[in-house]
Formats: structure tokens, sequence, C-alpha cells
């Protein structure tokens, strides 16, 4: 597991899935400490759109609404896994991880301190 730091300062753990060190791999696990704290864990996978960040851990709601649109996910049927919505969706892994960052951020705010996502 190595570290890593995006553009919004957001520390990022990054786990390999069928081979991180290979930039065309369509899969991969990560996990994210935003910087207002919990623990996010997603897996990136490519789709026929964009890639999509499926979310494989995060912390609880702590009693807030916790609607799709509220929250900013959507769910995959054939998966049976929620993901971060994000239109359009990110056309290469690097934007899904960032936008995976920032929504973890985002979600621990409105989690913590109600604030909703602008």
């Amino acid at each position: 597991m190595r570290s890593s730091a995006t553009a919004s300062g957001i520390a990022v753990a990054v786990a390999t899935l069928r081979g991180l060190a290979n930039p065309f791999s369509r899969e991969v696990v990560f996990d994210c400490v935003p910087p207002s704290g919990g623990r996010y864990r997603f897996h990136l996978r490519r789709a026929k759109e964009g890639w999509r960040a499926y979310i494989l851990d995060q912390p609880d709601y702590a009693g807030r609404a916790a609607d799709l649109s509220t929250t900013h996910r959507n769910f995959d049927c054939d998966r049976g896994q929620y993901f971060v919505d994000r239109q359009p969706a990110p056309q290469r892994r690097d934007a899904a991880r960032a936008v995976a960052a920032l929504w973890a951020e985002k979600t621990t705010r409105y989690c913590c301190y109600g604030e909703l996502f602008v």
C-alpha cells in the first residue's frame, strides 16, 4: 500500500487490485481518509459511460438523510452496490479517483456538520 495526495490535499492510500502498476487496468481499489475525518474505501471500475467509484466502505450517516439524491450516490442494480453519482462520468481513472476523494470529504462534512453538497 502507498500513500499519495490529490490536488485538493486529501490523503489517499492506494491498494492494488489486478495490478495498479498498470495504468490501463480497468479496476482499482483504494482507501481514502479526507482531512475532516472518516475512512472510505472505493472500487474504481470502468463502465461503458466512463469510470465509476463504487463505495465499498464509508462512515454511517449519523442520523442524517441518506437518500440517493441528498448523498450524491446512485445504485447499480446489477452489482448490488452504491457508487458516487457524477454526471458526466469521469473518462480517466485519475479523475474518478479525485471525484471519489472529493465526495468522501463532502460526505464527512455532511455527516458531521450537516453541510449539504454544493
